[in-house]
């Protein structure tokens, strides 16, 4: 920035001689005044409304000063989502070389409705006795972009595999408040029925025979 607090002059000085050596002399006083004056936006892109993240192409503004050409001013912008979400406003702020300023904006309000979706991952996964599995991670997407994930897991209690009801379900929360869920469910079964191991003969016995059964080892 040019240091522009001060007053300047510029004097022209005439001096008129004529044949006989009289002379006579004359000024003119040009005096700059420091630059107080911002710049102005002479164009500002509308602000609107959408429902698709590609319809969102942010225009450029433009300015003029009063003492500097387009070439001498600072022209920078920031991007703010609003405060209550569902849209982003690019601010724009230029400023000439006495650092005057002054700023403009756009905003794309979203028009959103739908919430994010969940790619086709299996809801229930069912495991015999004595396998494992881990969760599988949904891909997540939103017509607007970004979203914000939350996972909640949980345990039911023993079923008859002794085993816990494993469950894990997802939350996704779109920066308009759309949500939605997925849960998936780990599920241990047990279709297998018991085999002994091992199990004593038939016996033969008389009528006074006395007897007693084997233990069965399954």
């Amino acid at each position: 920035q040019g240091d522009c607090s001060q007053t300047g002059e510029m004097i022209r000085t005439w001096t008129g001689i004529d044949d006989c050596g009289n002379v006579t002399t004359a000024q003119q006083v040009i005096t700059i005044p420091p630059d107080m004056e911002a710049p102005i936006f002479t164009y500002v892109p509308e602000s609107m409304t959408i429902q698709d993240m590609d319809d969102m192409m942010f225009g450029t503004p433009m300015c003029i000063d009063n003492c500097a050409t387009i070439n001498h001013l600072d022209i920078d912008y920031t991007d703010e989502p609003l405060a209550e979400g569902c849209g982003l406003t690019r601010t724009w702020v230029v400023a000439d070389m006495c650092g005057n300023a002054t700023e403009a904006s756009q905003t794309f309000y979203f028009d959103d409705t739908e919430a994010p979706s969940f790619s086709e991952v299996p809801e229930v996964i069912e495991l015999n006795c004595g396998t494992t599995a881990t969760f599988s991670d949904p891909d997540i997407s939103d017509n607007m972009g970004e979203v914000e994930v939350v996972v909640y897991d949980q345990e039911s209690e023993d079923n008859c595999t002794g085993l816990p009801l494993r469950a894990r379900t997802w939350t996704a929360i779109d920066d308009c408040g759309n949500v939605s869920s997925f849960t998936q469910t780990i599920l241990t079964t047990d279709q297998e029925a018991p085999v002994f191991a091992e199990m004593s003969s038939d016996i033969v016995l008389t009528c006074s025979d006395e007897f007693d059964f084997d233990q069965a080892i399954a």
